[in-house]
């Protein structure tokens, strides 16, 4: 005797099939759908329509803007203070900034190297130009002193990147310095790193609704005259990766 399935297990079936991809292949299906409705809005004159999709991408946007500084922040404490040997961070540090230096000189020359062999975004015109102001760029000495942060909390507020990191660090390790009686605080920071981490994967699994929305609102108003300067940019960027990973990580 065979039963029909229930109306609800069918119902489940395609958000079932959904669920069940990995992430990067949602992500591949939402912009791949994004860009098909928003060339069609485009070419049918709806591209007032395709602008109501910016919100909600500019939502997930802004969800993953709220990550950055407590991110940064606690799993930096979190993994300086479980380094329990000084020496050995400082060996650490030493060698990942130079590792950091040496690839991103090497990064930058690939990047410029194929901007000038291929030339990408030629054509790709955002708006209206509008001339800007250079400013002197800062003296190494003026530089030295930004990192390090006079108001810790105005830099979490600000978002001031660099000065979280340092403060970040020299806090970890005061961790390390305090001993026994900081075993507490090491505990909390470790809990809330891993608060954190769950909360970053929230709101990755956004990242399908946040791109689809996203491409839709760009191919809707820009259409294919800022597409297809956009899609060689992109094939750029992707080949710049693809030549690092292999040539220089492979290496």
């Amino acid at each position: 005797m065979t039963t029909k399935p229930s109306p609800s297990t069918s119902r489940r079936g395609p958000f079932r099939f959904w669920s069940g991809m990995q992430l990067w292949q949602q992500i591949f299906i939402a912009l791949t759908l994004g860009l098909v409705l928003g060339i069609v809005l485009n070419q049918t004159g709806n591209a007032d329509f395709a602008a109501g999709f910016k919100p909600l991408g500019d939502l997930f946007i802004r969800g993953i803007k709220m990550l950055i500084v407590p991110l940064i922040f606690v799993s930096l404490v979190a993994g300086v203070a479980s380094l329990q040997d000084l020496a050995t961070m400082g060996r650490l540090s030493a060698k990942t900034f130079a590792l950091y230096l040496a690839t991103t000189a090497v990064a930058i020359s690939i990047g410029l190297a194929l901007a000038t062999v291929f030339k990408p975004g030629v054509g790709a015109v955002l708006g209206s130009a509008r001339a800007v102001d250079a400013k002197d760029a800062p003296t190494i000495t003026d530089t030295i002193l930004g990192l390090v942060p006079t108001n810790p909390v105005e830099a979490l507020a600000n978002g001031n990147v660099l000065q979280i990191i340092v403060f970040a660090i020299l806090f970890g390790i005061a961790i390390v310095l305090a001993g026994d009686v900081a075993n507490p605080l090491k505990r909390f920071f470790d809990s809330a790193a891993e608060v954190v981490y769950r909360l970053t994967s929230i709101i990755i699994s956004f990242a399908p609704y946040g791109v689809f929305a996203l491409m839709t609102w760009v191919s809707g108003t820009y259409g294919l005259d800022l597409l297809a300067p956009l899609a060689k940019v992109i094939a750029m960027v992707y080949l710049g990766c693809a030549v690092h990973a292999v040539v220089v990580y492979g290496g």
